[in-house]
């Protein structure tokens, strides 16, 4: 490029040779595009003029170089294996709500350096718009090599938002999630939000089962099993107990024996 205009370097001796190198190479048709004058033409003509196409042409087949590389397969320990095994200590951090990182990541590199088994992330805690914690966890994961257990709300998604980010979360190796109905969005004023709730925390465990089963919400194959360990939330400070606990009990039994960590909040 010279001045704004497309400059073509090449000389009628390039074209010349490159036209004898095609021909044994078996090319029977030889031509210019853009940037080729009547010399280059002319270089080309004079190349082959004696040559004769080639009609046949020997192939020599490289054998490919097969080299077997053993691959030691590393079992990470469940986060129900971690907690049974030893005091655990899970810590919740909510994604940021602005667009900057560095506070959260500072947050995330120190609570790493502390030597934590878990940190929790949020989905628009208090129905307030934050990162999505996805992309957190995916940072966390991947930069920080902490576990992430990611908050899966019902309130933000319908049916078919959820079954595709539990799809997303599987193909991004995130098996972890807590499951939680959702702050409804009348508890913040942010106009033109509604809140969907297709599906309970209950609902949603029974589908987090149903996925680890190898089906989706309608029964068809997912063509794979994931392997999600699901936590739910009990909160312990509430008038009535007795209620409370019957909500835990339903939880466990959404899941049945595979139910795996009950947070208390």
């Amino acid at each position: 490029m010279e001045d704004g205009r497309l400059v073509y370097e090449s000389d009628e001796q390039y074209f010349y040779e490159a036209a004898i190198q095609f021909v044994k190479e078996g090319v029977c048709l030889l031509g210019g595009c853009c940037g080729t004058r009547p010399e280059h033409i002319r270089a080309m003509a004079e190349a082959v003029k004696n040559l004769s196409p080639v009609t046949e042409k020997k192939v020599i087949k490289e054998k490919p170089i097969i080299q077997l590389i053993q691959i030691q397969q590393v079992h990470e320990l469940s986060l129900v294996d971690i907690v049974k095994s030893r005091r655990s200590v899970i810590v919740e951090f909510d994604p940021s709500k602005t667009l900057p990182m560095s506070q959260f990541l500072s947050g995330v590199n120190v609570l790493k350096n502390a030597k934590i088994d878990a940190i929790t992330l949020a989905d628009n805690s208090l129905a307030s718009p934050q990162i999505n914690n996805v992309a957190c966890a995916q940072i966390v994961k991947n930069r920080y090599h902490l576990r992430p257990i990611v908050h899966l709300t019902c309130r933000d998604r319908n049916l078919i938002g959820i079954q595709s980010h539990l799809m997303g979360l599987h193909a991004l190796g995130i098996h972890d999630i807590l499951a939680l109905t959702g702050d409804p969005t009348k508890l913040v004023s942010f106009p033109g939000a509604s809140s969907v709730f297709d599906l309970t925390s209950f609902d949603l465990i029974r589908l987090i089962k149903q996925f680890n089963e190898g089906l989706s919400y309608s029964g068809t194959s997912l063509g794979e099993k994931t392997n999600f360990t699901v936590a739910a939330a009990f909160n312990p400070h509430v008038k009535i107990i007795f209620s409370a606990k019957i909500r835990s009990s339903s939880g466990i039994e959404a899941y049945l024996s595979n139910f795996s960590v009950f947070t208390i909040a």
